[in-house]
C-alpha cells in the first residue's frame, strides 16, 4: 500500500513560511492535522518543490499509536514518485512534502482526516488512525524545469502569462527581446530591443555565436506570444566567457513578442522545396481548398540576383486550375499555399532554387482577400450534380487539348464523383437521372464518358495500370464499348502484356471491322511482341552459356 491509495480530494489550508527546528513537531496546517518533525535538514539553497512538480521520496509508514510499520519504500528498495498537490496521494503528503528541501529527512504526522479517514485501510490501517511517515526528499522535477535532461540547468519562471495555445517549434521565426545577467549582476548579453531569430533544429554549441545562449532558445520553445519570463540558465546551456568562469548561472529576462510559424506547404515535394511563413493570422477557420475561387494579392520579393521586388498584384483564380504552365495567372507555389490560407491571412512563401516551384529561387508575399468555395456534393440537388459533372468534363476536355494532363485527370475524376453519386457508386449500375429537356446525357453515360477520357489521360501519364482499370470498369457496364477496348489494349501494351492487348484489339475489330486505328495498333502490338520475344530469347541464351 502506498500513500496514493484512498486519497482525499478536498482542499487543504495553504502553509505559511515556517522555520523548522530539528527534533520537534510543529504544525504544517493551521488545524494541526499535519505536523512535521525535522530529522535531517536539506539543502537550504535548493528551494522546495511546488504544486505540479514530480517529487521522488523514500518513506516508511507507521501507526502513531504503537509504531507498527505498515509500508516502506526503503524495504522495497524502490523510491516513490508522485505529482505534488494533484491529489494523487493522501492529503497529508501533499501538505507536508511541499515544505521539504532536497535531501531533507523528516517525520510527517498525519491525523486520520489527512490520511485514510474514518474507514482506514484494512487490514493494516485501522479506522480513524493517525499515521507517522518518515520521509526523505530525494529529488524533484520542477514544472519550471525545462532543461532537455530534466537536470535543472534551464528553469523558467513565468512573470506574465502569454496568450494562445501554440509554442514556437524548430524552424519557426520568433520576435523577442532578452537581457542576461550574471550572478554578480553584470550584463552578459542583451538584444537591445526586439530581435528576430529562427529556432534552430539542433540547439547545440553552434548557436552560441548567433545570440546569447542555448538556454534562451530552449526557453522560447516553452513560451506563448506575449509571455514574459525569468529564465535561470546553467552550463552546459551557456558558455561562460572570459572573466565569467566562476559564474554559476545566468538570469535571463525574456519577452516573446511574436511567433511566425514556418512549415512546408501541404502537398509540396520534396521536403523544403516550398516553405510558408505565416506573418498575420486570418479570420475564422475556413480555408479555400482546391474546389474554390480565390481573390488574393501577391508580389515577388526576390527572384534571383538582380531582380527587384515587384508590385502587388491582385488576382482571381482557381487553385485547381494551376499546374505551373506559362499560361497560369499565378505561380504554382502561390496557388498551392492559397488553398490553406484563411481570410485576411498574410505570409511569406519561399520557393527553393532548382525546385519545381522556381528555377532561381523566389520569395513571395501573399495576402488572402476572399474566397468562394464550391458547393459540396452532398448539398447539391440531382440537377446541380449533373450540371457540375458536365462542367467538370468540359473543363477536362479543354485541359486535355492543351496537353495539361494532370489538370484534365483531376477534372475527369471530379466528373466521375459527381455523376457516379446518382448512378450507383462510381458510375456503376443503379439509379439514373435524365434532365427534362433532353440536352444532357444521363448520369451513367456521363460517368462513362469521364472514365474513358480519364483513361486517355492516364495513358499520356504512363499510368497504364490505372488506365487498364478505368477501361475495365467501362466494359463491365458496356461490354461492346469500342473506345474502352482500344484504350485498354494500349494500357496492356504499355505494360508489355501484348497477348492481352491483341485479344482486346481483335474483339474490337469484331465489333467494328473497319476501324483502321485498331488495325494499325494490332500491327504495332504484334511487332512489339515479336521484338520482346527476340530480346528474351537472346537474354536466356546468354544466361545459360
Amino acid at each position: 500500500m502506498t500513500p496514493n491509495d484512498f486519497i482525499d480530494d478536498s482542499d487543504g489550508d495553504e502553509i505559511t513560511s515556517i522555520s523548522w527546528p530539528v527534533g520537534e513537531f510543529k504544525n504544517v496546517t493551521d488545524d494541526g492535522g499535519v505536523q512535521k518533525k525535522l530529522l535531517t535538514p536539506g539543502d537550504p539553497d535548493a528551494g522546495s518543490p511546488e504544486r505540479g512538480d514530480d517529487v521522488t521520496v523514500h518513506y516508511t509508514g507507521t501507526l502513531t499509536a504503537d509504531g507498527t510499520a505498515f509500508d516502506s519504500s526503503v524495504d522495497r528498495g524502490t523510491p516513490f514518485t508522485f505529482p505534488l498537490g494533484k491529489n494523487n496521494v493522501i492529503k497529508g503528503w501533499d501538505e507536508g512534502v511541499k515544505t521539504m528541501r532536497k535531501g531533507e529527512k523528516c517525520v510527517l504526522r498525519c491525523s486520520a482526516a489527512y490520511a485514510y479517514g474514518k474507514l482506514g485501510s484494512p487490514p493494516k490501517i485501522p479506522p480513524d488512525a493517525s499515521l507517522d511517515f518518515e520521509v526523505e526528499l530525494l529529488s524533484w522535477r520542477s514544472k519550471k524545469d525545462i532543461s532537455p535532461d530534466g537536470d535543472g540547468t534551464v528553469i523558467k519562471h513565468v512573470e506574465e502569462e502569454g496568450s494562445g495555445w501554440d509554442n514556437p517549434r524548430p524552424g519557426d521565426e520568433v520576435v523577442f527581446e532578452a537581457r542576461a545577467l550574471t550572478k554578480a549582476g553584470t550584463v552578459w548579453a542583451e538584444t537591445q530591443g526586439l530581435r528576430t531569430a529562427t529556432i534552430p533544429a539542433e540547439i547545440d554549441a553552434s548557436v552560441e555565436s548567433s545570440f546569447l545562449c542555448r538556454g534562451v532558445y530552449i526557453a522560447l520553445q516553452k513560451m506563448k506570444v506575449g509571455e514574459r519570463a525569468k529564465v535561470v540558465v546553467k552550463p552546459p546551456h551557456y558558455a561562460p566567457g572570459s572573466g565569467d568562469e566562476t559564474s554559476a548561472a545566468l538570469e535571463v529576462s525574456v519577452h516573446l513578442s511574436e511567433v511566425h510559424p514556418v512549415s512546408d506547404v501541404v502537398g509540396s515535394a520534396p521536403p523544403g522545396a516550398l516553405r510558408y511563413k505565416k506573418l498575420r493570422k486570418g479570420e475564422g477557420y475556413e480555408t479555400p481548398g482546391e474546389d474554390s475561387e480565390v481573390d488574393m494579392k501577391y508580389r515577388v520579393v526576390s527572384a534571383g540576383e538582380g531582380v527587384a521586388p515587384g508590385e502587388w498584384l491582385s488576382v482571381t483564380f482557381r487553385p485547381d486550375s494551376i499546374d505551373g504552365s506559362p499560361a497560369d495567372k499565378v505561380p504554382l507555389g502561390v496557388a498551392k499555399q492559397a488553398e490553406h490560407m484563411k481570410r485576411g491571412e498574410g505570409g511569406e512563401l519561399i520557393a527553393r532554387a532548382g525546385s519545381a516551384y522556381s528555377a532561381e529561387g523566389a520569395v513571395f508575399e501573399l495576402e488572402m482577400i476572399e474566397f468562394r468555395r464550391d458547393k459540396n456534393m452532398w448539398e447539391m440537388e440531382a440537377e446541380e450534380k449533373l450540371a457540375a459533372a458536365e462542367k467538370a468534363k468540359e473543363e477536362g476536355n479543354a485541359f486535355f487539348k492543351e496537353h495539361r494532363w494532370q489538370l484534365a485527370k483531376s477534372r475527369y475524376e471530379k466528373g466521375i464523383r459527381l455523376a457516379g453519386d446518382e448512378s450507383g457508386g462510381a458510375g456503376g449500375p443503379g439509379a439514373q437521372y435524365h434532365d427534362t429537356d433532353g440536352t444532357h446525357p444521363d448520369f451513367r453515360t456521363l460517368a462513362r464518358m469521364c472514365r474513358l477520357n480519364l483513361a486517355a489521360c492516364l495513358l499520356r501519364l504512363s499510368d497504364f495500370r490505372a488506365a487498364e482499370a478505368a477501361c475495365t470498369t467501362v466494359l463491365d457496364q458496356d461490354a461492346e464499348n469500342v473506345k474502352a477496348f482500344f484504350r485498354r489494349a494500349q494500357a496492356f501494351a504499355g505494360q508489355q502484356e501484348y497477348e492481352s492487348a491483341a485479344r482486346d484489339l481483335k474483339r474490337l475489330l469484331e465489333l467494328d471491322p473497319s476501324n483502321q486505328s485498331a488495325v494499325q495498333e494490332l500491327k504495332r502490338v504484334k511487332e512489339a511482341d515479336r521484338k520482346l520475344g527476340q530480346q528474351q530469347k537472346g537474354m536466356y541464351a546468354r544466361m545459360f552459356k
